[in-house]
């Protein structure tokens, strides 16, 4: 099981930025899609240590120095938990026939 996260980034042309230090600060989180300005991506719930920075995006506490380098480029975020039907369709999607 993971935690979705997801980012809304001021400037499409800043997705890139974001994610890379989005993964030195969370090296264990898979990227799911960023598209749009949008950045979606996985964290397994065992790594709490890495947890508590997005925790800080969500509270726009940026003072962590690893996390100053985000500040102004970050416009919305949220998080989720993977959803029975996501695991549902994933084992479904694995399955050949």
């Amino acid at each position: 099981m993971t935690n979705k996260l997801n980012c809304i980034v001021t400037s499409t042309n800043k997705v890139d930025f974001v994610k890379e230090h989005l993964k030195q600060i969370m090296p264990t989180c898979k990227f799911i899609d960023s598209s749009g300005g949008s950045i979606i991506l996985n964290l397994p719930f065992n790594k709490v240590n890495e947890m508590k920075y997005f925790i800080l995006i969500l509270n726009n506490n940026y003072q962590d120095e690893k996390l100053a380098p985000l500040k102004g480029y970050i416009k919305e975020c949220g998080m989720d938990y993977t959803t029975i039907e996501e695991i549902f369709l994933k084992v479904i999607n694995s399955i050949t026939f």
